[in-house]
């Protein structure tokens, strides 16, 4: 398992995309930091008739967002959901290519099995081949009837050969799944199948059918969607709300260097963002050489010819609603499949146990059989046919077995 893992180009990369995802998610905290930003002029001014002008400047800038109404800690709040999210998904990759390796697995180890049922058939049939022949060898047997024997018994061989043929096909795709050479080759040890007694699902469906969904990622995204759409929707309808923000700045000017004649500012401003009436109101006042120089005050509007405020909350209200309704559909479609695995599981132990019960009453005929064959009140053929009854039926309880082993892996 740990080799296929390590080899899985898909895995590799998903997993790459998850760390980039993580680390975008952390970066989304820099709506809460500072923004720094330096600039440089210089201006060369040549006036006709007059002094020449030469001036150079180098300004330090730093803004900070103090109050936004709650966005900027909602989008940092979903980011991460998002990184989360995607490193679950990757979780379940990694767990449905768990499962397809543990199902070939099973599957190889299903037709090892049948091929020894088949090998067994094989040998005891060619035993009896050798006391049909010197029977009719000597004329107490029909040729139609070794014929016949001896037809049958080809038969057998050559379902033998096709598991054979299947059980190859089966070592090349668990040998793609794996990532591994096409000259590696994979040996896997014969074992019967499991013993063990399955419970029944059914008195327990109220508890499956609830982890499944509390374990269920699909459904927790969409919840989570739709979360974070009522969010943003009331977030949108907190036009009172305001943004603001502070700005300073820090400059150094002067003809040449180094720049001697320092200014400072400080601003505040006061958004408020809105499609209905946008409002911005500012003040700062600035410094020169530790004297104040300026205050400046400002505000700006602008009426909208017209505006798609109301169509667009609309249209969210909308949105939500059809998650919501998107969300209780998914949810009862997973219950409808939780309750049909359900019922396939425990019809498929039911069909075990009779199963069971049916491969220990062909041994009991069998043994009737064989006194009846050494007796002379059956024919080899009947014998035959008796044993091949035997092992198509322990071919079958086996794959039963198998198969409810994959159904159970199907629950968390």
């Amino acid at each position: 398992m740990s080799i296929g893992l390590e080899n899985s180009q898909v895995l590799r990369y998903q997993q790459l995309n998850v760390f980039e995802n993580m680390k975008l998610a952390k970066y989304s905290i820099k709506s809460f930091i500072p923004a720094f930003s330096l600039s440089f002029s210089e201006n060369d001014s040549i006036i006709q008739g007059g002094a020449d002008s030469r001036n150079k400047s180098i300004q330090f800038s730093l803004s900070q967002m103090v109050y936004d109404g709650g966005k900027a800690k909602l989008q940092y709040d979903l980011a991460r959901v998002n990184s989360l999210y995607s490193y679950y998904e990757y979780q379940v990759t990694v767990k449905q290519f768990k499962s397809e390796v543990i199902r070939q697995y099973h599957e190889i180890l299903l037709i090892k099995q049948k091929i020894s049922i088949q090998d067994e058939l094989i040998r005891t049939a060619e035993m009896q081949i050798v006391i049909l022949e010197k029977q009719y060898q000597l004329g107490l047997a029909l040729e139609l009837d070794y014929l016949e024997y001896l037809i049958t018994v080809s038969q057998v061989k050559i379902e033998r050969n096709q598991l054979e043929n299947e059980l190859k096909k089966l070592y090349r795709n668990m040998t793609v799944q794996l990532g591994l050479s096409p000259e590696v080759v994979i040996i896997i040890e014969e074992q019967d199948f499991p013993q063990k007694e399955y419970t029944l699902l059914a008195p327990y469906t109220d508890a499956v059918i609830n982890r499944t969904k509390a374990e269920s990622r699909d459904l927790q995204r969409r919840q989570l969607a739709v979360l974070y759409q009522k969010k943003q929707t009331e977030q949108v309808k907190r036009i009172y709300l305001p943004d603001i923000s502070l700005e300073s700045s820090l400059s150094f000017s002067g003809i040449s260097f180094p720049l001697t004649e320092p200014s400072f500012t400080i601003k505040c401003n006061i958004s408020f963002n809105n499609a209905l009436l946008p409002v911005t109101v500012s003040g700062g006042v600035g410094f020169k050489k530790s004297n104040l120089s300026s205050i400046q005050d400002s505000g700006s509007t602008a009426v909208p010819n017209s505006t798609t405020y109301f169509s667009e909350q609309r249209l969210a209200e909308i949105a939500i609603m059809t998650g919501e309704m998107e969300l209780e559909t998914a949810s009862i479609s997973l219950s409808e499949s939780i309750l049909a695995a359900i019922d396939t599981h425990d019809y498929a132990v039911h069909s075990l146990i009779l199963k069971t019960r049916m491969v220990e009453l062909l041994k009991r005929k069998l043994e009737i059989e064989r006194f009846r064959l050494e007796t002379g009140e059956i024919k080899y053929i009947d014998f035959l046919e008796d044993l091949r009854e035997l092992s198509s039926s322990r071919m079958e309880l086996a794959e039963a077995a198998y198969q409810i082993e994959a159904y159970e892996r199907a629950f968390p």
